[in-house]
C-alpha cells in the first residue's frame, strides 16, 4: 500500500494520516466495486482540519505484463518518429501543445481519433493517459493508440489507471490484456 499527500498538507496532519494508513489493510486487486479505505471517515476528518474536503475519486489500476499486439487496421503516429508540429490541424491546438512524451495517436481520415500520452513518469515506471475524441469512441482507436504508446515505454513498468465509472476505459485495459494491480482513492481539496 502506498500513499502520498500534497505539499499543502502540513507535516503534522501528514504524520497522522500515515499513522492511520499504516493500519489499513490493502484491498484485493480483484474486486470490481469502488474501493474506499475502511479508515476513510477518520482520514477525511483529519484532512477536514486543514480546510474544506472536496470530492472523492477512486478506481482500478492495472499493470502491463506483455506488450499488446499493434492494432494493424489503425494508423498510429508516435513521438519517436513524429514532431507534434505535424499534428497541427489534426487535433485541437490545446491538446497538441500539451502532449507529454512519449505519446502515440491513432489517425483516422486525416484527424486524430485517440491519444495515449504519458500521464505520470518516473525513472522506472510510466502511466498512460488516454482519451478518445467523441466521434471515434467505442471503435478501438484508444486501444490502438495505447498499444503503440506501450511499445515506446516498454523499458519501464507501464501502469494504467481509470475511474470506477469509466467502463469504456476499463474495457480498454482488459482488451489490451492489462493485469489488475490494485485500487486508488483520491480526495480533492474543497
Amino acid at each position: 500500500m502506498v500513499w502520498a499527500t500534497s505539499g499543502t498538507v502540513t507535516d503534522g496532519i501528514a504524520a497522522e494520516l500515515a499513522e492511520v494508513l499504516t493500519g489499513e489493510k490493502p484491498p484485493s486487486a480483484g474486486i470490481d466495486v469502488g474501493w474506499r479505505p475502511s479508515t476513510a471517515t477518520v482520514l477525511l476528518a483529519l484532512l477536514g482540519g486543514q480546510g474544506t474536503v472536496g470530492q472523492e475519486e477512486r478506481g482500478p489500476s492495472f499493470v502491463l505484463v506483455d506488450l499488446p499486439d499493434p492494432v494493424e487496421r489503425v494508423e498510429c503516429w508516435a513521438s519517436a518518429h513524429v514532431d507534434p508540429v505535424e499534428l497541427k490541424g489534426l487535433m485541437p491546438e490545446h491538446d497538441r501543445r500539451n502532449l507529454v512524451a512519449p505519446w502515440a495517436v491513432a489517425v483516422v481520415d486525416g484527424a486524430v481519433a485517440a491519444v495515449c500520452e504519458t500521464a505520470r513518469s518516473a525513472p522506472a515506471s510510466v502511466e498512460a493517459g488516454v482519451w478518445t475524441y467523441e466521434p471515434y469512441r467505442r471503435q478501438g482507436f484508444g486501444a490502438a493508440a495505447t498499444a503503440a504508446w506501450a511499445t515506446l515505454a516498454a523499458d519501464r513498468t507501464v501502469f494504467y489507471s481509470t475511474s470506477w465509472d469509466n467502463r469504456a476505459s476499463q474495457r480498454l485495459a482488459h482488451s489490451l490484456g492489462l493485469r489488475p494491480l490494485g485500487h486508488w482513492w483520491w480526495v480533492h481539496r474543497g
